[in-house]
């Protein structure tokens, strides 16, 4: 006869909570060793521990087992004796309890919170009694969280589970089990369908919250997930956690859409505003971040705290922002403007969790040594501002110009192929940079070179700009200076006056592909071949940061209109998006073809144009990540990348390549405006002027001008 207390791995006299959890235990071993691929020896011995627990678990099994192979209560006995004496200790304190969680009922009539005690309590929020205590769990509680309608509690535990609770009863209506790890934190979606759930086992879960069966798994963290949250319509999931990453998932399909970069340390806290435009996040790194919930720009970052920040949440009205952590302090925040506005002190100990009232004049906070402290906080809300008056009616959009002809061109005197051209911010003068090594100052109108850039002091460079290969060149905003990419290494700054070189930035790797000014003129980026861009202080030419993500060398990088974002691309066909200020990615947009060329922001900076390799031109929804067009730039299979530009206006996209041609494309509907033929053209370089005139050159070292009809 077997002995299924061996098989189990437990004494005969074992109480029946040992046997469970060491059923549990080992069931859990041998399910995670089954795999794709049939395991014989695993399926075997899982069936012999599902025996063994189903004997041992049920009273008139067990007696009728022990009874047949004498385990009696006199054996039992006999087998007590045997162990040896323990040794007297000194009695020990009781641990402190922790609460980890806490929450209000929608209706503001009740409040629950987990903690280390294994349970979660149910107090009656008036007169702050307890009505119930749910205590199935076999360790830390450490998520609670309550359905839309009140009527239900959602808990999980660091023993991997989570347990739907009837409020008024007290009754476990599911279990809902399956992680691998402690269960950190979870929520439940506000149309009430779902839960999400986040774990130390690298997953957020999506469950049914009808039956507790599970939905979906979403992979992808490279670390403990400690938060989770849905925005108010449902769609979306964030999360955060040891990796310091916040991802935002489609609630629907469990596609990542969008990956935030900003923190240095784990986030610990994710929610949205009421609105569901915000998102907040706070972490180890002692800072509470705001981002635009739709582009995962980076809002405000807000610092004040001195410790690790467990939670930070948004009033229901959404005009305050609470945050609390190790410091002990609970910090008030204007929600709108990110400012201070009062420290509540008093918190003894550190605090791990938080909560609002569903009027929003009640903060509850609770941490270490189970005591929960309320605070009012009526006195703290700002003043509403007074409305806003009705904006002006928009201007309306002149039509694009119907078609282009040639007016002229200038000869220059490079000596090899013209890489890049671009115009003043006056229109009056146009910089050229080819792989000669040269860049060059031109009078628009006359065709007379004016400057010929040269870093004077090194003999090296007397006669050339650049050791190697000029790439690109572009004007600063005040059209006073000229900033250069170069094959060495480089991107040098120039002052138009004399022609000199100001600044010569070195660091990165490889040869510098693109460099370009940020709106206000106090910045540049550059792309590299070493697959980074870098963000470089305009003035000084000190570098400020590096933006790492791309696996590809990076050809491109621009700066959005307003100056807060940065859209880089190259030959790992993604674009990305970066804060410019602190250097986290906010964002990507995937799908593109081999290689991007070139990237430009329209619209004020919520759609992007971008040129791939793949010979054609894309508009982008940089809010969505979606693309909204593609328009086909060559149809007779010419292999030469195409170059290409946007035109003041932000509608018209001029592009060139190895066919000789030149297509213009309105940009918000997709059309193509125009086909400049001929003239031998094979182009490498393409610029609009301020007044919307077209400068292409290319292989033959002429710059050719278009104007529109």
């Amino acid at each position: 006869m077997k002995d299924y207390y061996k098989i189990l791995g437990v004494p005969r006299n074992a109480t029946p909570e040992k046997i469970k959890k060491a059923y549990r235990q080992l069931a859990k071993k041998y399910r995670d060793g089954l795999g794709a691929k049939p395991d014989p020896i695993a399926e075997a011995k899982l069936k012999e521990i599902n025996e063994a627990n189903d004997t041992l678990s049920k009273p008139d099994k067990k007696a009728a087992y022990d009874k047949k192979i004498g385990n009696t209560g006199a054996q039992q006995k006999k087998q007590n004796q045997k162990s040896p004496p323990k040794k007297e200790q000194k009695p020990q304190p009781p641990p402190e309890v922790w609460i980890y969680s806490a929450a209000y009922s929608p209706d503001g009539k009740t409040f629950a919170v987990g903690g280390s005690d294994k349970t979660t309590r149910i107090f009656n929020a008036q007169t702050r009694e307890r009505i119930h205590t749910l205590n199935k769990h076999l360790k830390s509680v450490r998520a609670v969280a309550y359905s839309p309608d009140g009527k239900f509690i959602v808990s999980g535990s660091e023993d991997a589970d989570l347990y739907i609770w009837n409020v008024d009863t007290g009754v476990r209506l599911h279990h809902l089990s399956g992680h691998g790890a402690s269960v950190r934190s979870a929520a439940y979606s506000p149309d009430g369908r779902r839960i999400v759930s986040g774990s130390s086992d690298n997953t957020v879960w999506i469950w049914d919250a009808e039956t507790g069966g599970r939905i979906r798994t979403l992979s992808g963290s490279l670390g403990a997930v400690h938060a989770v949250a849905f925005s108010p319509d449902s769609k979306r999931i964030a999360s955060g956690g040891k990796d310091n990453r916040i991802r935002i998932w489609n609630a629907e399909t469990g596609a990542l859409v969008r990956t935030l970069n900003g923190h240095r340390q784990s986030v610990e806290s994710v929610g949205f505003s009421s609105d569901g435009r915000i998102l907040i996040s706070a972490g180890g790194d002692q800072t509470v971040r705001l981002w635009d919930a739709e582009t995962g720009v980076s809002i405000q970052i807000l610092r004040g705290h001195t410790q690790w920040i467990y939670t930070a949440l948004f009033s229901p009205c959404g005009r305050l922002i609470a945050s609390a952590g190790v410091d002990a302090s609970v910090r008030i925040w204007n929600g709108e403007t990110g400012e201070p506005i009062h420290t509540l002190n008093g918190n003894a100990q550190p605090i791990r969790t938080a909560a609002f009232s569903p009027d929003g004049t009640t903060l509850i906070a609770a941490g270490k040594g189970a005591r929960i402290r309320w605070h009012d906080i009526r006195a703290y809300a700002p003043t509403p501002p007074p409305p806003s008056p009705p904006p002006p009616a928009p201007t309306p959009t002149p039509p694009p110009p119907s078609s282009f002809e040639f007016a002229r061109q200038i000869q220059t005197d490079h000596t090899a192929f013209i890489a890049s051209v671009a115009f003043s911010p006056d229109g009056r003068t146009i910089v050229t940079a080819s792989h000669d090594k040269n860049v060059r100052l031109w009078d628009v109108e006359t065709g007379d070179r004016i400057v010929n850039f040269t870093a004077t002091g090194n003999s090296l460079l007397t006669r050339a700009s650049h050791y190697g290969f000029a790439y690109s060149a572009a004007f600063s905003p005040d059209g006073r200076r000229i900033v250069t990419a170069s094959h060495d290494k480089t991107a040098r700054v120039w002052d138009i006056r004399t022609g000199s070189c100001v600044h010569t930035m070195t660091g990165h790797k490889y040869s510098v592909r693109s460099a370009a000014y940020s709106p206000d003129g106090r910045f540049i980026v550059t792309g590299s071949s070493d697959a980074t861009a870098r963000v470089w202080d305009a003035e000084t030419g000190e570098p400020l940061r590096t933006l790492e993500g791309h696996t590809e060398r990076v050809c491109t990088a621009a700066y959005s209109p307003d100056g807060t974002t940065i859209a880089s691309g190259g030959w790992d066909q993604t674009i990305r998006l970066w804060n410019a200020e602190t250097g986290g990615e906010v964002g990507s947009l995937e799908g593109h073809a081999p290689m991007t060329r070139s990237v430009f922001f329209m619209e004020g900076g919520r759609r992007l144009v971008s040129i791939d390799g793949d010979r054609a031109a894309h508009v982008w929804d940089v809010q969505t990540g979606e693309l909204l067009r593609k328009m086909p730039i060559h149809t007779n299979g010419v292999t030469n990348a195409p170059v290409g530009t946007l035109s003041p206006c932000g509608r018209l996209v001029a592009v060139v390549g190895g066919d000789q041609n030149m297509r213009i494309w309105d940009a918000e509907t997709g059309e193509q405006i125009d086909t400049l033929r001929g003239r031998n053209i094979v182009a490498c370089a393409v610029a609009f002027s301020p007044d919307g005139q077209i400068a292409v050159a290319g292989h033959d070292r002429i710059i050719r001008f278009w104007r529109a009809d």
